[in-house]
């Protein structure tokens, strides 16, 4: 009997949402380690005074090694006392210049740990003549000269620059592990150089896993050191960038229809405040009703709003434009800036939006630069960001580069922007964000996050987005994790998200909604309350709003 055309429908409607389904059984989290979550990780470094490029180096570092759920601590080589190093689960060591000072001491207490110890960079040399490790690696203590442009990894080439590198060779008889390699000299498929292996329960990475498509390689294996038992599913997403009340409203809601009709939830990156360059006015989301309305119509169709900040730059007292959270211009921090006015400049858009029914889920720092003081304010108010997040206080030119979620040094959970953005260009450049994602997409766990602009034409987002669905990747959707933001009077917590709150003489109201920002249900709390509240996201709905009014004397 012929099929109608309504059963086919049905038919492929119900594979649809059967595939999804299976896509969201396991939740969208940092994969944990074998010996749990709460496991040790210490991270002992070498030269603690050099060149600030260390400083980058280590936090790029921290950020790969958080990709794996556990407690990281930070030592320098002189404070790794043997007992210290005892008490661990996991040990990393990280060399990144040669002839690193590492006492006998220190090296004894690597051969004789009894646990997974990942040595990276520089160093390593000092082991090979130490038992278990006699006999099975020969490293050189100085970098090649040249560059590694391909490398073999879990049986397949891979198209990675490797520069600098450690030459090492293992003996034919050696029993250690190859699990990263480039063969030296072309067509000669004999003459294999391992960059990464495993001898006993020490593992060796002789290179610097700082950024770019190494740095995803190293995550992956960073699985497999850590025993990681259960990845977590892949995710792409795609962000709606700089949309504000002066964005073209007809256009943006265009691109939100078509997501929804593609059944893919996405991000738009909110300016919830701007500038207005003819008058000087500031537009706020209770002046622009049309920006309110077409964010709200996004968030019914599965659009998650973050919040960017301002698009236009802030006027001091004098009425002098200045940018905010860094000095572009000379490149350093804004030291005129304290906790309480970054405080107070972060919430004055953020608190408009519940008000008008609006729920932002994350953070977006402006151009990626800010100061550590920067960071931690905003890590008080959102425990998510949608980022790369800068390295040091150094320069602003050095940011992260993370194939999934991770944490970084102020707790905030950091969701990688790490396949580029949409050219404002004739030409699409799909090739190149599709080559990024093509690495990602063959690697375990990650997190593919790109952007286009709120101005582009919807033709280049129907680009992108077929683009991304060639990989059959479900994509992220924010309200899947454990979203936190913290208002002087209001809490927002989504996922399994909880905090703890001083409260003073409070009236809570709680409220719950759906994922469209539909109210399901509220409640008001007939006592009033004060000392400190544990608040989680239980019950009814996706997001749950916690409002802490002052109670009437």
């Amino acid at each position: 009997m012929k099929t109608s055309a309504t059963a086919r429908v049905v038919a492929v409607l119900i594979a649809f949402l059967s595939g999804a389904h299976q896509g969201l059984a396991q939740p969208v989290a940092r994969p944990v380690a074998g010996k749990g979550s709460e496991a040790k990780t210490l991270l002992v470094f070498a030269n603690a005074r050099p060149a600030y490029s260390l400083a980058d180096g280590l936090e790029s570092l921290r950020l790969h090694l958080q990709r794996v759920a556990t407690r990281l601590e930070t030592v320098t080589v002189s404070n790794a006392a043997p007992d210290r190093i005892a008490g661990v689960d996991y040990l990393v060591v990280y060399c990144p210049q040669p002839f690193p000072d590492l006492s006998r001491d220190f090296l004894r207490s690597i051969v004789e740990a009894n646990k997974p110890v990942l040595w990276i960079g520089f160093g390593a040399d000092n082991l090979a003549r130490l038992s278990p490790f006699n006999g099975q690696f020969e490293i050189s203590a100085f970098a090649a000269g040249n560059a590694v442009t391909r490398v073999t990894y879990r049986g397949r080439d891979w198209s990675v620059a490797v520069d600098p590198w450690i030459p090492a060779t293992l003996p034919t008889n050696s029993a250690s592990q190859v699990i990263l390699s480039f063969q030296e000299r072309v067509n000669d498929g004999t003459a294999k150089r391992p960059l990464c292996w495993k001898t006993a329960a020490a593992t060796f990475f002789l290179a610097e896993p700082s950024s770019g498509a190494l740095g995803f390689l190293f995550e992956d294996l960073l699985l497999d050191f850590f025993e990681v038992k259960g990845v977590p599913p892949q995710r792409v997403f795609v962000r709606i960038e700089d949309y504000h009340c002066r964005s073209n409203h007809r256009e943006f809601r265009r691109k939100a229809d078509y997501l929804y009709s593609r059944g893919h939830p996405f991000i738009v990156a909110v300016v919830p405040v701007v500038r207005d360059p003819s008058s000087g006015e500031l537009l706020d989301m209770d002046s622009q009703a049309e920006f309110v309305e077409s964010l709200r119509y996004a968030q019914q169709r599965g659009g998650r709003l973050i919040v960017r900040e301002y698009a236009f730059p802030a006027r001091d007292e004098r009425n002098e434009e200045h940018p905010f959270w860094w000095d572009l211009e000379l490149d350093r921090p804004i030291t005129a800036q304290t906790a309480g006015s970054m405080r107070e400049r972060l919430l004055r858009g953020v608190r408009q939006m519940p008000r008008q029914g609006l729920f932002p889920l994350a953070w977006e720092t402006p151009h990626y630069v800010a100061s550590g003081a920067a960071y931690a304010e905003i890590g008080k108010v959102f425990s998510t960001a949608v980022e790369r997040v800068q390295l040091s206080d150094a320069t602003s030119r050095a940011n992260s580069e993370i194939g999934g979620l991770t944490l970084d040094r102020h707790g905030r959970l950091i969701v990688p922007e790490n396949l580029g953005y949409v050219l404002d260009a004739p030409l699409h450049n799909e090739d190149a964000i599709r080559a990024r994602a093509e690495i990602l997409a063959r690697l375990r766990g990650t997190v593919a996050g790109c952007v286009i602009h709120a101005y582009q034409p919807l033709e280049k987002l129907t680009g992108l987005v077929e683009t991304l669905e060639g990989f059959s990747i479900p994509f992220l959707d924010l309200a899947d994790l454990d979203d936190r933001v913290e208002l002087p009077d209001a809490l927002l917590l989504v996922g399994g998200a909880r905090r703890t709150v001083t409260l003073r003489n409070a009236l809570v109201r709680w409220k719950a909604f759906d994922r469209a920002g539909n109210l399901l249900a509220e409640k008001q709390e007939p006592a009033i309350s004060s000392g400190k509240r544990d608040f989680q996201r239980t019950g009814a709905g996706d997001y749950q709003l916690f409002e802490f009014g002052e109670a009437s004397e």
